[in-house]
């Protein structure tokens, strides 16, 4: 499983405006603007955003919306592919309004993409620190970002705390577990999650584990996860062939520490329930 990042894609809802003839005080204005550049990026129509935000009389507005305009012109050169110009955005956005989660958050995106994984861990960790409602998405990309760093204490603490926030957020149980360090507690958090019902995802991140060095303990413990899950599943003998799980445990064949107890799986569903066939179990 790769950890992958998110973008935040608008800020602020606007306002709701009333129709009238004189011209509108400034926020309203502002907010009016910004609703149509971003329909323009979300619609494909970058250049025209920028277009209308080059128009825009950016002196007038205060700080946030200077910031604001700031962060939709980064969004639109993204979406053009220019990078660098984007990153100059987000960083006039920062520059303006240092609190700016979003932008910290789409900054330090970019950045990793670019491999500065070391400058997007630091925003990230800056805008896990804000009061913001889009704090659950700044600490699942500052987790990535710290694994990408090679913290690996700090993004098994992160996930842990986004999964104790979220207990309903499967990816962030799964990453969670996924980073701990002990095979046989990655099993028991797995059979766990499998008992809430999410046995394909538990069963397929015990098949990923399986590949990884473990001691013959560990990688017992999560095949067994395997084998309970598959149970949970009630696949018929006939069926078990076109299953996904059938290659992926041909795939793990070849390691001599699981080699027996995946064979008994194979036997149980070709239909050989006798009990003295089974000793690795």
């Amino acid at each position: 499983m790769r950890t992958s990042f998110t973008f935040c894609a608008l800020i602020l809802s606007a306002t709701t405006l009333s129709i009238v003839a004189e011209a509108q005080p400034q926020p309203e204005r502002l907010d009016t603007t910004i609703r149509a550049v971003r329909k323009l990026i979300d619609s494909d129509h970058s250049a025209e955003a920028l277009e209308t935000l080059r128009a825009t009389a950016v002196a007038d507005a205060d700080t946030r919306g200077r910031a604001r305009l700031a962060f939709y012109e980064a969004r639109a050169y993204t979406k053009l592919g220019d990078q660098g110009k984007a990153v100059a955005a987000y960083e006039r956005a920062i520059a303006i309004e240092p609190a700016y989660g979003a932008a910290m958050n789409n900054l330090a995106l970019l950045l990793s993409q670019n491999g500065d994984h070391v400058r997007a861990a630091a925003l990230l960790k800056k805008a896990v620190a804000l009061n913001d409602p889009r704090r659950p998405l700044y600490l699942k990309n500052y987790a990535g970002a710290a694994e990408k760093v090679g913290d690996l204490d700090e993004a098994r603490r992160v996930y842990a705390q986004l999964a104790a926030e979220q207990p309903d957020n499967l990816d962030a149980q799964l990453q969670s577990i996924r980073l701990l360090d002990d095979a046989r507690r990655m099993a028991l958090q797995l059979m766990k999650l499998s008992s809430r019902g999410e046995v394909s995802a538990a069963q397929s991140l015990a098949l990923d584990l399986l590949a990884k060095p473990f001691d013959a303990a560990g990688k017992r413990a999560l095949l067994s996860v395997v084998a309970g899950t598959l149970a949970d599943q009630h696949i018929r003998p006939k069926q078990f062939a076109s299953m996904p799980v059938s290659p992926r445990l041909d795939a793990l064949r070849g390691d001599p520490l699981v080699a027996p107890g995946i064979a008994e799986i194979r036997q149980l569903y070709g239909g050989n329930i006798d009990p003295a066939r089974y000793a690795w179990w």
